[in-house]
């Protein structure tokens, strides 16, 4: 139990990189992202464990957490389409031109006291500032 507790925390980490990796697999070089195979391959070019992780999808190991994850998203956040950006109190569902999210982004700038903001932001591959 030890080594999977492990792998999963590794996933965590690698888990930003691997959505990336699955998108460019998908989109840019038309591998078939619905094959156990590849989505394996994909997992240890990243250095994930690809038996672990070929037993995960097999046995749906984290179907539930999955469930969980998307009904949060869709009943909880409202989210209905990806991507989807949470700007302060606005949400940008689907693709935005860069122009777009920089005005969303000056807005909450312009709107927002950043002088009580407190902690730290972390980015998807766990770097914090």
């Amino acid at each position: 139990m030890h080594g999977h507790s492990l792998g999963h925390e590794n996933m965590q980490r690698k888990g930003g990189a691997y959505i990336q990796r699955v998108f460019s697999a998908y989109y840019q070089e038309e591998k078939d992202i619905g094959k156990v195979s590849v989505l394996t391959s994909l997992a240890a070019e990243l250095g994930l464990d690809e038996m672990e992780f070929k037993q995960a999808l097999e046995t749906r190991r984290y179907q539930e957490a999955h469930q969980k994850a998307l009904h949060h998203a869709y009943y909880e956040s409202g989210v209905r389409a990806v991507p989807t950006y949470i700007i302060g109190n606005q949400m940008l569902q689907g693709f935005h031109r860069n122009e777009a999210i920089e005005k969303a982004i000056q807005k909450e700038l312009d709107t927002s006291d950043l002088s009580k903001t407190e902690g730290k932001s972390c980015g998807m591959d766990d770097d914090c500032l």
